[in-house]
């Protein structure tokens, strides 16, 4: 009689070698064909979204007007705007002195990008900052001059920062 012990490792290994062809297999002209279809699918999907250009705002535009308790605009005034798009890693500012009729204009924040960066951006954004990312777009425009006492500022996120322009009236302590 002959024991299992002295044919065990022969037959395990010639196990592991079936069970691996099992798996994988000789490439076949199928399988090939397969993997180049959708490895140049791929490529050419990519290539397309690279190559569309899409436009984006974020903010959309600003008007500020500063005025005193009386209602008499105020000229010289420093206004400043700060906006954070988190998902794209974006974000500005502008600081902006008044003019004689107590006015400053932010124009839109927008931004043109390929397609690819839109749909990429914000996987490699997570990846980057993990669990300090942020998400979403906000903005803030305030009086920043140092010579008005008090704090008068305006704050939005989302698509209420970029729906409709907006319009802003900040009534002052005068100087």
């Amino acid at each position: 009689m002959v024991s299992y012990k002295k044919w065990y490792p022969l037959l395990a290994s010639r196990h592991q070698e079936r069970k691996h062809a099992a798996v994988t297999g000789p490439p076949t002209p199928r399988r090939s064909f397969l993997l180049i279809t959708g490895l140049a699918l791929g490529i050419a999907v990519a290539l397309v979204l690279s190559l569309i250009q899409t436009e984006r705002t974020f903010v959309a535009q600003c008007s500020v007007t500063v005025v005193d308790k009386q209602g008499h605009p105020i000229s010289g005034i420093r206004v400043s705007e700060e906006w954070h798009a988190y998902s794209y890693d974006l974000d500005g500012g502008d600081d902006i002195i008044t003019t004689e009729g107590g006015k400053v204009d932010f124009p839109a924040r927008s931004f043109k990008r390929p397609l690819m960066y839109w749909y990429v951006r914000p996987i490699l954004t997570k990846v980057n900052y993990g669990a300090h990312a942020s998400f979403g777009v906000g903005a803030y425009v305030n009086v920043s001059d140092p010579r008005v006492n008090g704090d008068y500022g305006f704050s939005c996120t989302d698509r209420n920062c970029r729906e409709r322009p907006i319009n802003l009236t900040f009534q002052v302590n005068s100087r």
